[in-house]
C-alpha cells in the first residue's frame, strides 16, 4: 500500500473534523491509493486538497459545514460582479488564445483570481473556496432563475462552466496537462432554450469529485447573461456582438495563472527534488542542430547538439502543475534507452545533470515521436510475450508472439500483425539485447537471455532474409529498394559512420511507410480497409490450432481390395469445368492423407482454383448419384442428424447427405427418428451398405458445404468426379463428426442473422453467446463455456465463413460477425492461400498417388461366424452370460450397451501393445471385472456363494468340544493326536471338510452362514502340550477366491498349499465334499458329460429344496506359481499326522575345513565357477535396478520377492575401464539433446550387462559370538567375457558361451556374499566332450585370456583353469578384508537363480543340432499357424512333429506349406473344420455350429475331410487364436453374447476337447490377461479345467529368450492328467523390459519369470541379427540376393543355420518421397534419433519447413506429443548397440512402432530383417508380397521363445519316458 503524502498530525486533525480515508486498488496493480473523503462524501483528487481544506477550517475555525456555506456565499457575491469584470474575461481569453497558437510562450491556467478582481470582491477568497464555488454551476443556474424571462431570440444560456468544458480539450492540447473543468461523469449539465421566458435547466449530477455542491441561495438577477461559446472566447471575439450583457459570478470567472518558468536546468532541478533521482518530463520536444523536431531514437547519431523543452517533475507523485517547472531549451541530450518493467514500457533521455522519463510529448512533437511511440508498442508486446513475470514464456514462438499482438491491436496500418513485426525487426533484436542486460543487472540468478530464445532465433532468421515490400509497385511516388544481400548491408553497418546510420534509419522509416502505404492501397491496413481484398485470400487455420478436436493419429487399414478411380475417368473430361464433373455418391467412406493416416477435410480448401499445398485422399464405395432422395428418408435421417424438416435437393454438391445422421448414429451406437409422418426409420447405424464399387480415389481437389434451411450436404472433388458423402467408417466417423459439427454451426448462425432485422446487429460476442446457450443435444451444441465455443467456432470458421460467401441475403453476408470471425481468424496460427489467375481445370495425372494403391487389404472379410463349440466348451461360455443371476447394479448398464454392442457389429481383435516397453508399471490384473477377494476375504463374495443354508452354525457362545476315541499317539512336540472329535453337535473327522472362523469372519455369528466363512480340509486332530483341543486345516478356495473369479464353477473348490491352526470352537460347520477323479480317454467324454449334467441337477434340487448341495475338488491351485495341478499324493493322504512347516535351511555355515559352504541353502565348493552380481566390478549398476523395473513382491508371510539393495557407488571394488568410458561418453556424445534429456530412448540397450563369470578361489571365515563359523566374503578370480575386452569387432565375432581368463598375475577379487547369483560350468576349449547349448547346464568355453592393461586384445588360452592352488586353505577366522562387509546374511536371495538351473541357449554352432527327431516328438496340430513360428521353435526343440496346420489366410497358409511339406495345411475356416472333423468322428451331436457352419462343412472337399485326425491321433495341439475386445463388456448382456460366441478362443478351446491332447499350448498377446475385464482368460482356464486339464498360465518376454526384440506374451500351458506341467524356462539373455507381473485375488502379485538383474548371456543386438545382410535401397523388390562377404555374430551363425549362400526375402517397402527425405534427415550414429530431429532442422532452417509442398515434420506430432509420451521413435532409426521395438504386420514411420528406420541406409527394414528380429532361420520362407510376408512375420510367435518352452516341455517328456521305461523294466523284472 502506498504511503500518503501526509504527516501524522496531519492525518489526525483530518480525522478530527471528520474526514475519512479510503483505500482503492486498480484492476491489475499490485499497489493500493489512498482516497481522502470530505464528511459530506465528496471524494478528494490528493491529499493537497485536503490540505486546503484543513488549513481554511483551522485559520477560520469553522467547520466543514462553515466552509461550505462560506463558498456557497461568495459564490453569489461573485456572481452580482460578473457585469463590471467583462474585460478581464476577454484579458483572460485573449492569454488563452495565446497559449494555443505560440507554443514558445507561457501556459496559464485557470487557478488563480488575478489582482484586478481580488480588489473588487472584498474580502479575499482562499484558493480552496474558489476551486469548489467555480465548479460549481447551480450559483449561476440560481442567478438565472432570479432574472426572469430571456429575451426573445437568445437560443443558449451558457454558464463559465460550459466554456470551461467547451475549451477544455485545446487547453489540455495546448497545455499538456488536463485543463480544469467541470466533471461530467455524473452526468451532463442540462441546458433549457426559451424564447418565452420559462424557467432554465438546472445541472444535475455531480460536477466535480473534489469539492461539494454549492445550494441555491440568494436574490434573482435582473439582467439575464448570456455567454459565447469557449471557441469563441479562445478567438477573443466580444460578447457584446452576441446581445445583451452577462453578469458572472466569481467562481464562474476564467482566471489563468502563469506557469512558473525555469531559466536553467539546474534550477528545475533544485525545485523539482524528491524521494528518487530520476525527473519526468511532460510536453517535451527534441531539436536537432538544425532546430527542426528530432525523433528520439535518431539521439544516437544525429550530428551537433541536441536540445529538449519541456516541464520537468519529481520521480514520484501527481502532476500537479504547482509542482512542475518549465525550462524552454536545455541540454544537450547525452543518451536515451528504453526501459522495460512490470509496469509497462518507458524511455529515459539522459544530460550531463540528470535522467529523465518521458511522459507525454507536446502538440507539435507528436508526429516525430510517433514512430518511435510505434516500436515502444510492439516491443512491450514482445517483452510481456517472453517475461514470466507479465504472464509469458521464453519459449514463446514466433507465431505466438504474432498472436498477441494482433489481440493487443498493436502494429496497424500494415498488410498483416506479421508484417509489423517484420518490419520493426532489427530494432526489436536490439531491444531483446536490452532486456537481457537489464534481466542481468536486476538479478543474475534469474537473469533470462531474451536475445537468445527461439523468438529471437526465428525473428533473426526472418528479418536477414529481407522483407519485400513490391518492387514492381509504385505508391504515391515512393519505392525503396532493399539491400541486396544481408551480408552486404552487415558489411556496411560495420564501416557506417553517423551520417550513414541517420540514413539507413530514414531508409528504414521510408521502408515502412511504403509498405503502410501499400496495405492502404491494396484495402490491407487501413481501418476500415481490407475487407475487399481480404476476402480474396483463403484462410486455412494451421493443423495444431484444430489438434485438439480430431482424435489422435490412426491409420486406415484397408479392410477389402479398392479399385483404382482412373480406371472411371473419362478422357473426354479432360477439359471440362469441374461443375460439369461426373456426381456420384461416396458411402463407407474415409479420409487419408499420402502418409496413409486418418486426416480431416479442413486441410482442403473449399475454394476452386486455390493453390494445393497438402494431398488428401479418400475411400469408400461408389454409387452413381441420381440426385433423388426419398422426402421421408431423408427427412428422418436429417432428423437423426440434428437438423430440422425434410429432405431435398441441393445444387452442385448433390442431394441431401446422410454423412450428418451416419456420424451420429455411430457415435450413440443406435439412433432412430421419426419422419414428418411419425413412421419409424431405422438406425444409420443399422444400414446395409450399398452395392457399388470399392474405389480408393485421387486427390482430393476441393470440398463444399451446402445447407440451407432443410438440407446439409458435404461433397468433395477429385480430378474425375463429384463424390457426395454418405456414411462414413466406424474408425472414421469421429474425425467426420467435427467437419459436421462445424458446418451446423454455420447453419444456426445463418439462421440467427437472418432473423434479425438487421444482420449487423449481433456482434461477433453475441452470436457465440447464443450458441453457448443452445441446450445439450442440440446440432451446434460445442459446450457451455463462453471461451471453448470462441475458440471452436474461430479455428474452424472457414467452414462457417464459406456459408456466408455464397448466402442470398447480401446484408447478412456482410454481416459484423464475418468481419470480427475473419479478424480472429487471422489472430490465430494461419496460413493465406489465394487464387490462381487462370481458372482451375481437372489436372488429370497418368498415375493416381493416392497411398493405397501398394497397400493390400487386411483380408477379405467375410460375414462372422459363430464359433463352433463342443456340448462342453458352449455350456461353460453360455452358463457365464446366463448361468448366474443378474446383479441388480449390472441392469442399467446393461441397457446402455444394448445399443452400443448391436452399433459396433464385430468386435475388433485385440492387437498386440506396441509400445508395451514405455510401461512404467509392468502389470496386469486378472481379474479387472471380477472379484479381487483374498482366499480368507473372498469367501464374503456375492457371485460364488456356497448354498449350504442348513448348514451347524456356531452360536453366540463357544460350543463344548472334546477329541473322540483313542489317541492315536503322541509326537514329538507333545501333541496328543486323534482320529475326530466332537463340536457341539457336530463330529469332525480327518479328511471332512469344515467351515471356521480364522479370526477375520468377527461379525454378528448368529446371522453369519456357513458360506460366510472359509473352508478347510482337516488335516490333524490334537490335544496340544498346553491341554487346548485344536484342529490342523488345509484351506479350501472357492472357485471366486482363485483367479477364476466369478467365471468359476459353482460347485467346485480347490485344495490350497496353506495350513491353518485353530482351536476346534472355531469350527463353524461341516460341507459336503467329495474328490473328483476320472479315468482319462477321449473316448469318455459322453459319459462324463452325463454325470456333470446329473451332478448339476440332484445339486439344483437340493437348492431348491433348501438343503445343502454336494461340492468337489480335483486340482490344486498355486497361486505364486500360476498353476492348478493335480494334488500330489504327499497332500491329499491323510493319516493324522500334524504337517510341521518345513525348517528354512541355515543361511549360513561351513564346513570344518573350509573348503565347502552353504550360502542360503545352495552348497559351494572352493574352485567352483560362480555368476556374480552384473556389476559387481562396476559403478554403472546403481541406476539399472530401477531400469529394469523390479519391484519388491510381497509373499504371504510378508516377505519380499526380487528384492535388491541398492549399492551405493563408492562401495564397488570394481571401476569402469578407460575404454568403456570413453565408449559411453561417445555415446552420450552423440544422442541428440531430447533424447538425453528423455533419458533412455527406446530400443536401447544401454548399461545392459550379462552375469559376472569368475571362481571361487577361497572365503574369508569369521567367528560369530556363539562360537560358530561363518563365512564372511568370498575371493574370487574373475573371468573376461567378450564384450568385456573392450573391442566391438571382439563382441560381435564371438560365441555366446565364450570367456577368457585372466592374467596369471591378476590378484583375486573380495566380494561381498550377496554378489552370488548361482553357479555355473567354465571348461577349457577341446578339454571336454562337452559343448554348450540347448542341453548343457550353464556351460562356458574358455577360449582366450584378456589383460585388462591390454584393451581390445585376447591372448591364448591358460593351460589350466585352477586357480585354487595359491589359496586352497580358507582364511582365519579372523582374517579381514577391506570393503568386504557382508550384507543381507540370513535374508532370502530370491533373487538368484537356483543352482543347475536349466538357462541354456538356444544358441548353438548350427540349427541342425536342435533339430535331430527327439524320441518324445509329439503328434501336432497347429491351429491359426500363420507362417508356423510356433512349430519352427518346437521343432527346434524337438517335442513337435508338426502333422496338421490350420491357417485361413491364403498367403500365410502356402508360407507354412513351404516350411513344412510334411504336413497337412487346411486353408480354411477353423469352424468349418472342426465341425467337419466331428461329423467325421460321429460326434455331431456334440458340436453345436451355425447353419453356415454347416453347409460350409457339407461342400468341403473329400480330400480335406480324409486328412482330417480323429480323436487319438493329435497328442499336442497348439496355436494363437484372434481375441476380440468388446468396450464395455457386460456379462449379463444378451446382445453381448451375440459377438462373444463369435470368439476363435472358443473355437480352440473346443478342438482341445474333441481331441483331448496330452498336451495344449495357447499362446496370446500380453493383455490377453486384463482385455474384456478378463473374462476371455477366466472362460479359457475355467474350459480347461472343467475338461480335466491341469493349468499354468504366465507372460514371458522374447528378448529374455535370445530374441533382439521386446515382445511379451500370454502362453497358458495345459497337461493331461498323469503328465506334468512343465516349468517356465529361465531367462537365459540380458534384456531391459520387466517381467510382466499379474495381480491375483488374495494380494498375489505373480510374475512367472522372477525379475532379476543380469542373465547368463548378453543381449541380443540389431548389430548382431542384420549387419552381414546386403545393402538395398528404398523399395527393393528383389526377392533372392547373395550373402555379402562378412564378419557374421554368433546370432548371425546360428540363425543361416543350413541356409545356402543365397538370402531370400530381403525385400522393404517402398516409401513415398516426403517420407523419403524425412527419412534422410535422421541422422545415422544418434542413438534415439526421431521425429523430434525434423523439428529441430526446421527451427534451424525455416527454409526447410515444407518439401515439395508438403510439411517436413508431420502436423499431428507437436500438437498431441505430451499426451502420447511424446510420440517416442517415430521416423527413428535402429540403434545397432540396441534392440528392435515389438514387431509390426505393417512396418511404417508412423505406424504403431514408427522406429523402422535402418540404422545405416535411407529406408524401412526389410522382410528379412524384421524375420531376424524375430528370430526366424534364414532357411523359412515367407509368401505373397511385401505387405504379405511384413503381415506373416508381424504375426507370427518368435521361433526362440517357442523353442525355450518346447525345451522346458522336452525336459518333462523325457523324464516321464523315462521313469515310465523303468517302470516297464521294474514289471518285467517282478520287482
Amino acid at each position: 500500500m502506498s504511503v500518503p503524502m501526509a504527516t501524522k498530525d496531519e492525518l489526525e486533525k483530518w480525522k478530527d473534523m471528520g474526514g475519512k480515508v479510503e483505500t482503492c486498488t486498480k484492476k491489475g496493480a499490485k499497489t493500493t491509493s489512498a482516497i481522502y473523503v470530505t464528511p459530506s462524501g465528496e471524494k478528494l483528487k490528493s491529499w493537497d486538497d485536503a490540505v486546503k481544506l484543513i488549513e481554511a477550517g483551522v485559520n477560520s475555525e469553522v467547520s466543514f459545514k462553515d466552509i461550505k456555506e462560506q463558498g456557497s456565499k461568495r459564490g453569489k457575491e461573485n456572481i452580482a460582479t460578473v457585469n463590471s469584470l467583462k474585460d478581464t474575461v476577454k484579458e483572460v481569453a485573449k492569454k488563452q488564445r495565446m497559449a494555443v497558437n505560440d507554443n514558445s510562450k507561457k501556459r496559464k491556467e485557470i487557478t488563480e483570481i488575478p489582482p484586478a478582481m481580488k480588489a473588487e470582491q472584498g474580502p479575499p477568497l482562499d484558493a480552496n473556496l474558489l476551486s469548489v464555488a467555480s465548479m460549481a454551476p447551480e450559483a449561476c443556474q440560481s442567478k438565472k432563475k432570479r432574472a426572469g424571462p430571456a429575451k426573445a431570440g437568445s437560443k443558449t444560456t451558457e454558464t463559465t462552466s460550459d466554456l470551461i468544458e467547451k475549451t477544455g480539450a485545446e487547453i489540455e492540447d495546448a497545455l499538456g496537462a488536463p485543463a480544469v473543468k467541470t466533471d461530467m461523469s455524473a452526468g451532463p449539465v442540462k441546458k433549457t432554450t426559451s424564447n418565452k421566458g420559462g424557467p432554465s435547466g438546472t445541472a444535475t449530477g455531480n460536477e466535480t469529485k473534489a469539492t461539494p455542491d454549492v445550494k441555491e441561495e440568494g436574490e434573482q438577477q435582473q439582467a439575464q447573461v448570456r455567454v459565447g461559446s469557449g471557441r469563441q472566447a479562445a478567438q477573443g471575439k466580444k460578447y457584446k456582438e452576441k446581445g445583451a450583457g452577462r453578469s458572472m459570478a466569481k467562481d464562474d470567472m476564467l482566471v489563468v495563472i502563469e506557469e512558473q518558468e525555469c531559466e536553467t536546468e539546474a534550477a528545475a532541478l533544485e525545485q523539482t527534488s524528491g524521494s528518487g533521482a530520476k525527473r519526468r518530463l511532460v510536453d517535451f520536444s527534441i531539436k536537432g542542430q538544425d532546430g527542426l523536431p528530432l525523433g528520439v531514437d535518431r539521439i544516437s547519431f544525429a550530428p551537433g547538439q541536441i536540445m529538449v523543452s519541456g516541464v520537468v517533475y519529481p520521480e514520484d507523485g501527481d502532476l500537479i502543475k504547482s509542482r512542475g517547472r518549465r525550462v524552454v531549451e536545455f541540454g544537450p541530450v547525452k543518451d536515451w534507452k528504453i526501459i522495460y518493467s512490470g509496469s509497462g514500457t518507458g524511455v529515459q533521455i539522459k544530460t550531463s545533470l540528470a535522467l529523465y522519463e518521458l511522459s507525454r510529448p507536446a502538440q507539435r512533437y507528436r508526429k516525430a515521436f510517433s514512430d518511435l511511440q510505434e516500436q515502444l508498442e510492439i516491443s512491450g508486446v514482445v517483452y510481456s510475450a517472453l517475461s514470466s513475470d507479465q504472464g509469458g514464456a521464453i519459449t514463446a514462438t514466433l507465431d505466438e508472439v504474432v498472436a498477441k499482438m494482433a489481440r493487443a491491436k498493436v502494429g496497424r496500418g500494415y498488410g498483416s500483425t506479421r508484417d509489423a513485426l517484420l518490419l520493426n525487426g532489427k530494432f526489436i533484436l536490439q531491444q531483446l539485447k536490452v532486456m537481457s542486460e537489464q534481466q542481468l543487472s536486476k538479478s543474475a540468478k534469474t537473469a533470462v537471455s531474451f536475445h537468445t530464445a527461439p523468438f529471437a532465433t526465428a525473428l533473426e532468421a526472418e528479418v536477414a532474409k529481407g522483407f519485400n515490400v513490391g518492387p514492381g509497385i509504385m505508391t504515391n511516388g515512393i519505392r525503396i529498394m532493399d539491400s541486396s544481400t544481408e551480408a552486404e548491408e552487415a558489411a556496411e553497418q560495420d564501416q557506417a559512420g553517423p551520417g550513414d546510420a541517420m540514413m539507413q534509419a530514414d531508409e528504414e522509416f521510408a521502408r515502412k511507410l511504403q509498405a503502410k502505404m501499400m496495405a492502404q492501397a491494396h484495402g490491407a491496413g487501413g481501418r476500415n480497409g481490407g475487407a475487399k481484398n481480404a476476402a480474396s485470400a483463403y484462410i486455412r487455420i494451421s493443423p495444431e490450432e484444430i489438434a485438439d478436436d480430431y482424435p489422435v493419429p490412426a491409420s486406415y487399414e484397408k479392410e477389402e481390395e479398392e479399385v483404382d478411380e482412373m480406371l472411371l475417368f473419362d478422357e473426354e473430361m479432360v477439359d471440362a469445368d469441374p461443375e460439369y464433373l461426373p456426381r456420384r455418391v461416396l458411402h463407407d467412406f474415409a479420409v487419408y492423407n499420402a502418409e496413409g493416416m486418418y486426416s480431416t477435410l479442413e486441410l482442403v480448401p473449399m475454394w476452386s482454383g486455390v493453390d494445393h499445398d497438402v494431398e488428401i485422399f479418400a475411400s469408400g464405395i461408389v454409387t452413381e448419384d441420381d440426385g433423388d432422395w426419398d422426402v421421408k428418408e431423408a427427412g428422418a435421417v436429417a432428423e437423426a442428424a440434428g437438423e430440422s424438416g425434410a429432405g431435398g435437393r441441393s445444387g452442385a454438391g448433390g442431394g441431401s447427405s446422410s454423412a450428418a445422421a451416419a456420424a451420429d448414429a455411430v457415435e450413440g451406437g443406435s439412433s432412430s427418428a421419426a419422419s414428418s409422418g411419425g413412421s419409424g426409420v431405422a438406425s444409420a447405424a443399422a444400414v446395409p451398405k450399398p452395392q457399388g464399387m470399392r474405389l480408393y480415389l485421387s486427390q482430393i481437389r476441393e470440398w463444399v458445404v451446402e445447407c440451407g434451411c432443410e438440407t446439409l450436404s458435404i461433397s468433395i472433388r477429385t480430378d474425375v468426379a463429384w463424390y457426395r458423402l454418405a456414411m462414413p467408417t466406424t474408425k472414421y466417423s469421429p474425425w467426420f463428426r467435427t467437419v459436421l459439427k462445424a458446418a451446423r454451426v454455420a447453419v444456426f448462425t445463418l439462421g440467427l442473422l437472418s432473423a434479425e432485422a438487421r444482420a449487423s446487429r449481433l456482434s461477433f460476442a453475441d452470436v457465440v453467446r447464443r450458441i453457448a446457450e443452445q441446450p445439450e443435444g442440440s446440432p451446434s451444441y460445442i459446450g457451455k463455456k463462453v471461451d471453448n465455443v470462441e475458440r471452436f467456432v474461430v479455428v474452424h470458421g472457414q467452414v462457417i465463413l464459406n456459408q456466408f460467401k455464397h448466402y442470398p441475403n447480401k446484408a447478412v453476408q456482410k454481416a459484423a460477425f464475418v468481419s470480427e470471425l475473419r479478424l480472429k481468424m487471422e489472430a490465430r496460427k494461419h496460413s493465406k492461400l489465394y487464387m490462381t489467375k487462370a481458372k482451375a481445370k481437372a489436372a488429370v495425372k497418368v498415375r493416381n498417388s493416392n497411398p493405397m494403391r501398394n497397400k493390400i487389404a487386411i483380408g477379405l472379410r467375410a460375414k462372422p461366424m459363430a464359433a463352433t463349440a463342443t456340448t462342453l466348451v458352449k455350456a461353460v461360455w453360455h452358463g457365464y452370460f446366463f448361468g448366474a443371476k443378474r446383479p441388480a447394479g449390472d441392469q442399467e448398464e446393461g441397457k446402455e450397451e444394448e445399443g452400443v454392442a448391436a452399433a459396433a457389429g464385430v468386435a475388433e481383435e485385440v492387437e498386440e501393445d506396441m509400445n508395451e516397453e514405455d510401461d512404467a508399471a509392468a502389470e496386469e490384473t486378472a481379474l479387472a471385472g471380477g472379484t479381487t477377494a483374498s482366499h480368507k476375504n473372498g469367501h464374503k463374495s456375492a457371485v460364488a456363494k456356497l448354498s449350504d443354508k442348513k448348514a451347524v452354525l456356531n452360536k453366540p457362545t463357544k460350543p463344548k468340544v472334546k477329541l473322540v476315541g483313542p489317541e492315536i499317539k503322541k509326537d514329538a512336540s507333545g501333541r496328543s493326536l486323534h482320529r475326530s472329535a466332537q463340536v457341539g453337535d457336530l463330529q469332525v473327522c480327518l479328511g471332512a471338510v469344515v467351515s471356521f472362523n480364522d479370526g477375520d469372519s468377527d461379525e454378528e455369528q448368529d446371522s453369519t452362514t456357513a458360506e460366510e466363512f472359509p473352508l478347510g480340509r482337516v488335516v490333524a486332530l490334537y490335544k496340544d502340550k498346553n491341554g487346548d483341543n485344536r484342529v490342523q486345516l488345509r484351506t479350501m478356495l472357492r472357485a471366486s477366491e482363485t483367479v477364476l473369479g466369478d467365471a468359476g464353477g459353482e460347485w467346485e473348490l480347490f485344495l490350497s498349499e496353506d495350513l491353518e491352526e485353530v482351536d476346534l470352537q472355531e469350527v463353524c460347520g461341516s460341507v459336503k465334499v467329495e474328490r473328483l477323479q476320472r479315468s482319462w480317454s477321449w473316448d469318455l467324454r459322453g459319459a462324463h458329460l452325463k454325470e456333470d449334467a446329473e451332478f448339476r441337477k440332484l445339486n439344483e434340487e437340493a437348492k431348491a429344496a433348501g438343503n445343502q448341495g454336494k461340492y468337489f475338488y480335483r486340482h490344486l491351485y498355486c497361486p505364486e506359481k500360476g498353476m492348478f495341478c493335480t494334488i500330489p499324493d504327499t497332500i491329499e493322504h491323510i493319516n493324522g499326522d500334524f504337517i510341521e512347516p518345513p525348517k528354512e535351511a541355515e543361511p549360513l555355515t561351513v564346513s570344518d575345513d573350509g573348503l565347502n559352504y552353504t550360502i542360503n541353502g545352495h552348497n559351494y565348493s572352493v574352485g567352483e565357477f560362480v555368476y556374480l552380481d552384473p556389476y559387481t566390478f562396476s559403478k554403472q549398476g546403481l541406476g539399472l535396478q530401477k531400469s529394469q523395473g523390479l519391484r519388491a513382491k510381497k509373499n504371504k508371510k510378508g516377505g519380499k520377492k526380487g528384492e535388491l539393495e541398492e549399492e551405493d557407488e563408492d562401495e564397488s571394488d570394481g571401476e569402469v575401464s578407460e575404454k568403456e568410458a570413453e565408449e559411453k561418453e561417445e555415446e552420450e556424445v552423440q544422442a541428440p539433446e531430447y533424447a538425453r534429456k528423455s533419458g533412455k530412448h527406446k530400443g536401447s540397450n544401454a548399461g545392459l550387462k550379462a552375469f559376472v563369470v569368475a571362481q571361487i578361489t577361497g572365503v574369508n571365515i569369521e567367528t560369530a559370538k556363539n562360537g560358530k563359523r561363518m563365512p564372511r566374503a568370498l575371493k574370487v578370480r574373475r573371468m573376461y567375457r567378450p564384450e568385456d575386452v573392450g573391442s566391438k569387432d571382439v563382441s560381435y565375432e564371438s560365441e555366446w558361451w565364450e570367456v577368457y581368463a585372466g592374467p596369471a598375475s591378476q590378484p583375486d577379487e573380495i566380494v561381498d556374499l550377496e554378489k552370488l547369483v548361482g553357479k555355473c560350468h567354465v571348461q577349457l576349449m577341446g578339454a571336454s566332450t562337452k559343448k554348450p547349448g540347448a542341453y548343457f547346464q550353464d556351460t562356458f568355453i574358455c577360449t582366450g585370456s584378456f589383460d585388462p592393461c591390454k584393451p581390445g586384445v585376447v591372448a591364448s588360452p591358460p593351460s589350466t583353469l585352477d586357480f585354487t592352488a595359491a589359496s586352497s586353505k580358507a582364511e582365519g577366522t579372523a582374517a579381514k578384508s577391506k570393503g568386504s562387509k557382508a550384507k543381507g546374511a540370513g535374508k532370502d536371495s530370491s533373487k538368484a537363480a537356483l543352482p543347475n538351473a536349466a538357462t541354456s541357449s538356444q544358441h548353438g554352432d548350427t540349427l541342425e543340432e536342435f533339430e535331430e527327431c527327439s524320441a518324445v516328438a509329439m503328434a501336432t496340430m497347429d491351429i491359426f499357424a500363420g507362417c508356423g513360428g510356433l512349430s519352427e521353435g518346437m521343432h527346434q526343440a524337438g517335442v513337435a512333429d508338426t502333422k496338421w496346420g490350420v491357417e485361413y489366410e491364403p498367403t500365410a497358409a502356402e508360407a507354412f506349406k513351404k516350411n513344412n511339406p510334411e504336413a497337412t495345411v487346411f486353408c480354411n475356416n477353423c469352424n468349418v473344420l472342426l465341425r467337419a472333423a466331428m461329423e467325421k468322428a460321429n460326434l455331431s451331436e456334440d458340436c453345436d455350429a451355425c447353419d453356415d457352419c454347416m453347409d460350409a462343412a457339407a461342400r468341403l472337399s473329400a480330400e480335406d475331410r480324409a486328412a482330417l485326425p480323429l480323436p487319438g491321433q493329435v497328442e499336442f495341439i497348439m496355436g494363437g487364436p484372434p481375441c476380440q475386445g468388446y468396450s464395455g463388456m457386460n456379462r449379463f448382456n444378451k446382445s453381448n453374447w451375440s459377438l462373444v460366441q463369435n470368439s476363435m478362443v472358443m473355437s480352440f478351446l473346443s478342438y482341445c476337447e474333441f481331441y483331448r491332447p496330452r498336451y495344449f499350448l495357447l499362446e496370446n498377446v500380453r493383455n490377453f490377461v486384463s482385455h474384456n475385464k478378463s473374462f476371455t482368460f477366466r472362460l479359457t482356464l475355467r474350459t480347461l479345467l472343467e475338461m480335466g486339464y491341469q493349468v499354468r498360465f504366465g507372460v514371458l518376454n522374447a528378448g529374455n529368450y535370445g530374441v533382439p526384440q521386446s515382445r511379451k506374451r500370454t502362453i497358458i500351458w495345459a497337461a493331461a492328467p498323469g503328465e506334468v506341467l512343465p516349468e517356465w524356462p529361465t531367462p537365459t539373455h540380458v534384456f531391459h523390459s520387466p517381467q510382466l507381473t499379474i495381480n491375483l485375488p488374495g494380494g498375489v502379485q505373480y510374475t512367472a519369470v522372477p525379475n532379476q538383474v543380469g542373465a547368463p548371456l548378453r543381449a541380443v543386438t540389431v548389430r548382431d541379427a542384420i549387419f552381414d545382410l546386403p545393402a538395398i535401397q528404398n523399395g527393393h523388390n528383389q526377392e533372392v540376393m547373395e550373402y555379402k562377404p562378412s564378419k557374421t555374430s554368433a546370432y548371425q551363425r546360428f540363425i543361416r543355420g543350413r541356409a545356402s549362400t543365397h538370402i531370400q526375402d530381403h525385400v522393404c517397402k517402398e516409401m513415398n518421397e516426403l517420407n523419403l527425405e524425412r527419412c534422410k534427415c535422421i541422422p545415422k550414429g544418434q542413438p534415439g534419433a526421431d521425429w523430434r530431429v525434423l523439428q529441430e532442422i526446421v527451427k534451424e532452417h525455416p527454409e526447410k519447413a515444407e518439401f515439395k509442398g508438403q510439411p517436413l515434420v508431420p502436423w499431428c506430432l507437436p500438437n498431441t506429443a505430451d499426451r502420447h509420451n511424446g510420440w517416442r521413435g517415430l521416423f527413428g532409426r535402429l540403434d545397432p548397440s540396441g534392440h528392435f521395438p515389438t514387431s509390426t504386420t505393417d512396418p511404417q514411420p508412423m505406424g504403431k512402432v514408427g522406429q523402422v528406420f535402418h540404422p545405416e541406409q535411407n529406408r524401412i527394414v526389410s522382410v528379412r530383417e524384421c524375420a531376424r528380429s524375430q528370430g526366424f532361420p534364414d532357411h523359412f520362407q515367407f509368401a505373397g508380397n511385401v505387405h504379405n510376408k511384413h503381415r506373416q512375420v508381424g504375426n507370427a510367435v518368435p521361433p526362440p521363445l517357442a523353442a525355450a518352452l518346447g525345451r522346458r516341455l522336452r525336459k518333462v517328456l523325457e523324464e516321464k519316458r523315462s521313469t515310465d521305461v523303468a517302470a516297464s523294466l521294474a514289471a518285467q523284472l517282478g520287482l
